[in-house]
């Protein structure tokens, strides 16, 4: 099987090591609920990466769309807290809208497909298997336009 190349762009090689930090310190975040462990990094991933929405900050706003799934919401709305004060310095203001969704548990018309697959299986994550997660029924924002949503 082909392996896939390690990307080298200087943005993600930034975001490696706090990728990384995310993820040996979440389970910590998520057993107390205190943001303290994972704010710094998660601020770090803001405005990181390239496109109308930085990779950094859809990284961030996956965070925020788990929590809310797997019931951390106290948690979720602590990140948030930390978050909210940097982003105008940090990233654009589409960005920070999407960020806000996420955060209110919505999502861009990629989230339907994916929750979809979410329920549909199972998934293995290591040598545990995570059980679907029961997505709240998604509902586009008022204000998108109907052609932005693929429901």
């Amino acid at each position: 099987q082909p392996r896939a190349r390690a990307c080298k762009t200087p943005s993600a090689e930034a975001a490696a090591d706090l990728v990384a930090t995310l993820q040996r310190d979440m389970p910590d975040a998520m057993r107390t609920q205190s943001a303290a462990v994972i704010a710094r990094p998660a601020t770090l991933l803001l405005g990181l990466g390239p496109g109308l929405t930085p990779s950094g900050d859809d990284l961030i706003g996956g965070v925020m769309l788990a929590l809310s799934a797997l019931g951390h919401v106290a948690l979720r709305d602590a990140l948030l807290d930390v978050l909210v004060p940097e982003l105008g310095d940090l990233t654009n203001e589409i960005s920070a809208m999407h960020l806000a969704l996420a955060a209110d548990g919505q999502a861009s018309q990629a989230m339907p497909r994916s929750r979809t697959a979410t329920r549909s299986s199972s998934v293995r994550a290591g040598s545990s298997t995570l059980h679907p997660v029961e997505w709240q029924r998604w509902q586009p924002p008022s204000h998108w336009p109907e052609h932005h949503i693929n429901t």
